[in-house]
C-alpha cells in the first residue's frame, strides 16, 4: 500500500519549506494497525537526527489525521546509507556514488534488468552508470526505473 499522490504533495508542501525532502514512503501492516512510514532527508547537506524525525512527525500529524481514517502509527526515519534514489535531483546530487538500479523494461540490445555501477552523469531525462564489466556506460531513462538505491559499503 502507498500514500496517495495528493497526500504526498501535501506532506512535501509542509516539510520542504523546513529544509526536508520526502525520500520515500509506505503504509505497512503491523498487526491490527497500519504504520505510515516516511523516509526523510535534508534538502541540502546534513545527517538526519532523532530531533529532525520528531520535528517532521509533528509537522505532518494533522495532514495525516485529516486524510487517513484508519488507526495508524507514524514512523519518520532517515533513508539510511543505501537510500532510495529516483529523481534527476537525486542522481545529480549523488554523482560519483555507486547505485543499484532495477529497470522496468530491458534496454534495447540488452537483456539485463538490474545494473550496479557508478553514477557518472545525470540530466533531466536520463542518467548514466559506469559498470565494472563494460567499457561503455549504460544510459537509463528515469521513467524506466522500477527501483534504485545507493549502494554504499
Amino acid at each position: 500500500m502507498s500514500l496517495s499522490p495528493s497526500l504526498l504533495k501535501a506532506i512535501e508542501s509542509i516539510i520542504n519549506p523546513q529544509g526536508y525532502e520526502l525520500v520515500d514512503s509506505a503504509i505497512e501492516k503491523r498487526g491490527r494497525r497500519k504504520a505510515v512510514v516516511l523516509f526523510i532527508d535534508h534538502i541540502g547537506e546534513g545527517t538526519i537526527t532523532v530531533d529532525d524525525c520528531g520535528k517532521v512527525s509533528r509537522l505532518v500529524q494533522d495532514v495525516l489525521a485529516d486524510n487517513i481514517t484508519d488507526d495508524y502509527m507514524l514512523e519518520v526515519s532517515s533513508p539510511g546509507v543505501n537510500r532510495p534514489i529516483s529523481t534527476p535531483e537525486h542522481f545529480k546530487k549523488y554523482r560519483g556514488e555507486m547505485a543499484k538500479v532495477k529497470i522496468t523494461d530491458p534496454i534495447e540490445g540488452d537483456e539485463a534488468t538490474t545494473y550496479t555501477g557508478e553514477i557518472i552523469a545525470a540530466n533531466d531525462e536520463t542518467f548514466s552508470l559506469k559498470l565494472a564489466d563494460r567499457e561503455l556506460p549504460v544510459d537509463i531513462q528515469y521513467s524506466n526505473i522500477h527501483r534504485a538505491k545507493l549502494k554504499r559499503i
